[in-house]
């Protein structure tokens, strides 16, 4: 491709020749005078160079698109494969940095709602308000920057260890960042992708969400390495045997997952369906966000969920339910209004949770 010409103030054009598909470099041909021009040969970017990056961002795109507004749960079953082919044959490092490429799409794409929070309500400006989901997406995207570390650098090309240590490496990293004391953050964990998927979700009765998450990263590492070893048969004649051992456990494993879950699921539907059942009055108050800690609305919040509770016990439910921190006060700690709203589970005698 050549660009001509380009007239700066010299009145010299500048001729660039460039050739992306087949060199590194391009020659970049500076005017010395209206005669001569000397070739300088600057490095650039080529499609292979940034193969990994893309694929790294690719996995974060299609994790973010998991989780609400999207909601694309059967997604999260392959979002990983991108991003194991962009840390094949890289060292650690490289690893742990294109594993944090994915983290930051990932978590700034689904936790950018915060912004809409941090600026309405809480009076940041836009520009401080990214900072701090960049810096919070950075923190936790550090999390698939040591899982892409620690799984290159344990398993290198070995696909058996690869198979069984994903699994395993990430739910342990992800039970540490959800339940650490002080640094703890559980939001977007990978089991949470599947609240719509009722019978995978069924084992998580024993399991909690972390034994999702353990099912997503073996089936994602399962169809990698099964791809991976059908695409080197050519080179390594046995990979294909190990391939098809990956697959069949993955599915093995994926089938009686399912099938507990499809079993369990049905035979609790048909117990519950012949038990009696409860009536339960659920409290939706829709106050708006910039009222809800107004001192000036106070009372007028707390009004608005008495009047529909007292509503609501004309109705005589077994419980009744407000949302989750209703009330615009710290309860047990304002003692005045703590009694109240005691006093009012006592006046309607229905349990309010």
């Amino acid at each position: 491709i050549y660009i001509v010409p380009v007239m700066i103030l010299t009145g010299y054009p500048f001729l660039v020749k460039l050739d992306i598909w087949n060199q590194r470099k391009f020659q970049f041909l500076v005017p010395l005078s209206t005669n001569y021009f000397k070739p300088i040969y600057l490095n650039y970017l080529t499609i292979k160079d940034i193969k990994s990056p893309l694929l790294a961002a690719l996995s974060g795109i299609l994790l973010a698109l998991t989780f609400p507004r999207y909601n694309l749960e059967v997604l999260a079953w392959v979002a990983w494969i991108p991003l194991f082919f962009a840390i094949e044959n890289q060292t650690p490092q490289m690893a742990a940095l294109l594993g944090f490429v994915t983290g930051m799409v990932f978590y700034n794409w689904g936790l950018n709602w915060i912004n809409n929070t941090l600026i309405n309500y809480g009076g940041l400006h836009w520009i401080f308000s990214f900072a701090v989901l960049g810096l919070l997406s950075a923190y936790l995207s550090l999390i698939i920057a040591l899982f892409s570390y620690l799984l290159r650098k344990v398993s290198g090309e070995n696909r058996n260890h690869f198979f069984i240590f994903a699994p395993i490496l990430w739910t342990a990293l992800e039970y540490l960042r959800s339940t650490h004391s002080e640094y703890g953050f559980s939001w977007l964990g990978l089991g949470y992708s599947q609240f719509q998927n009722l019978p995978v979700i069924q084992i998580s009765e024993w399991t909690g969400v972390y034994g999702i998450s353990w099912v997503i990263i073996m089936v994602n590492s399962g169809l990698f390495l099964s791809w991976k070893c059908w695409r080197d048969q050519n080179k390594k004649p046995f990979e294909i045997k190990t391939g098809w051992r990956i697959l069949s456990v993955t599915l093995f494993v994926f089938s009686l997952w399912l099938a507990y879950g499809t079993i369990f699921w049905k035979e609790n539907l048909s117990y519950t369906s012949n038990r009696p059942h409860i009536k339960m009055g659920l409290i939706q108050g829709n106050v708006e966000q910039f009222k809800k800690w107004n001192p000036i609305y106070q009372n007028q919040v707390i009004s608005r969920y008495k009047d529909l509770t007292l509503k609501a016990a004309k109705e005589n439910p077994s419980l009744i339910i407000w949302p989750e921190t209703a009330t615009p006060f710290y309860f047990e700690e304002d003692e005045e209004q703590t009694e109240s709203l005691r006093n009012l589970a006592r006046e309607i005698k229905i349990p309010i949770l």
